[in-house]
């Protein structure tokens, strides 16, 4: 063992080695040579092919010719074809195929970002107006009345009801026919010999609708021929004969005033130095009571003269006006004068107030709720919102055309607040 470890590290080793290394070096370069000879017998049995020249080998071209060449679209090469026979005659040039021009479409444009906000504005509302009446009496047409129930003044409340006598015309359109009633309620009291009817009328029509106007009784009087008018006709109230509820009661007052007087002469008196005093005796008691009871007596039937002691009568069949104090419109007639809501009322009040309720219908409707301002706060934060959106549309706008009109502002830092909860 000693012996070749020996031989191993002395230098009769590296002999060996070599001669392995040079034995190996030769079989390689032998095996590249070998395959370097093939590769060239192989390429000298393969005909060689000249470019741009359609099988030269094989036929002369002559001078002027047209020959087929190979074309080389996009650096790859395409070899010519051609269906001639193999002769001398001149080559057709071959139509080259034309090369497909790629056009690129228009960069389809970003999406625009939605608005958040729908804006929307309230219309200020149409003004009042109205068309004029087609049928109507103007105001003031004085109507001819005929009282159908006698009319007292009182202290009560009085009805009075006429009939219209006689047609009322305007531009020759019949307006109220004859015979239509009418009703009012006379005031109280009376004021000389007249009974003062004032304020609403109700016309009842033939046929039963009713129409309200407001209106004052005047007056009708004739002269004495019954051909003209007398000089009364025309003035307010409705005229009646003066009477007395108690017709001795002024000889009642009288009476009493001076059975009294002498009641009061008859009392004893006695002189005390500074003027006389009714004696307290049995004589005088019951001429003081009798005395106070007729001056009671006297106040009260003059007090009962002063109220209803005298009043007004006015007979049935007197004839007085209606002056109307509005224009008389007689298509609202309705039944029961619903139309006009039981009030005298024209086309002018109607139409005003219906858009007067239009007018508070929609007021009441644009009053502000709780759900209201909840709505103001968030519609705030989404029009914030929305101003940033619009900035970053600018920014993106900007950045596409390759313009210096970017904003200033660095969208990254745009804060949005968001409503409170």
């Amino acid at each position: 063992m000693r012996p070749l470890l020996t031989f191993l590290k002395g230098p009769g080793v590296i002999i060996p080695v070599l001669i392995v290394f040079f034995v190996a070096f030769y079989f390689i370069r032998h095996r590249h040579e070998a395959a370097a000879v093939a590769a060239a017998a192989a390429a000298k049995n393969t005909p060689a092919k000249t470019l741009g020249n359609v099988n030269p080998e094989r036929r002369t071209v002559q001078p002027g010719s047209q020959t087929l060449r190979e074309t080389v679209p996009g650096n790859v090469i395409v070899p010519a074809t051609s269906n001639l026979p193999d002769t001398d005659a001149p080559v057709v040039r071959a139509t080259p195929t034309p090369v497909p021009v790629v056009t690129h479409a228009a960069a389809t444009p970003p999406p625009r970002l939605p608005k958040l906000i729908q804006s929307y504005s309230t219309q200020a509302p149409a003004p009042l107006s109205i068309s004029p009446p087609k049928l109507f009496a103007p105001t003031g047409t004085l109507i001819k009345c005929s009282l159908v129930l006698t009319v007292d003044s009182s202290s009560l409340q009085t009805p009075v009801l006429a009939e219209i006598t006689e047609d009322v015309w305007e531009n020759k359109k019949l307006i109220i026919p004859a015979g239509t009633l009418a009703y009012g309620f006379a005031g109280k009291g009376h004021v000389r010999d007249r009974i003062d009817v004032s304020g609403t009328w109700d016309l009842i029509f033939k046929d039963g609708r009713e129409y309200q106007i407001r209106g004052l009784a005047l007056d009708r009087e004739k002269d004495a021929n019954g051909a003209g008018f007398g000089l009364t006709d025309g003035s307010a109230g409705i005229k009646g004969q003066i009477l007395e509820s108690d017709e001795y009661g002024d000889l009642k007052i009288f009476l009493a005033t001076a059975i009294g007087a002498v009641a009061n002469n008859s009392l004893s008196t006695t002189n005390q130095g500074f003027g006389n005093s009714v004696t307290n005796s049995a004589q005088n008691v019951p001429l003081q009571g009798a005395q106070a009871v007729l001056d009671r007596y006297a106040r009260r039937i003059e007090e009962s003269q002063q109220g209803d002691g005298t009043y007004v009568r006015v007979s049935a069949g007197t004839e007085f006006y209606i002056f109307p104090l509005n224009v008389v419109e007689p298509q609202l007639a309705s039944v029961a004068g619903l139309a006009q809501g039981s009030k005298p009322k024209n086309s002018w009040d109607l139409t005003r107030d219906a858009y007067d309720a239009q007018q508070a219908d929609e007021a009441a409707r644009r009053a502000p709720t709780a759900e209201d301002a909840q709505r103001q706060l968030v519609q705030g934060a989404l029009q914030q919102r929305e101003a940033a959106m619009q900035q970053v549309q600018a920014y993106l706008d900007a950045r596409k055309k390759n313009t210096a009109s970017i904003p200033s502002n660095d969208p990254s830092s745009y804060s949005v607040p968001l409503p409170a909860r």
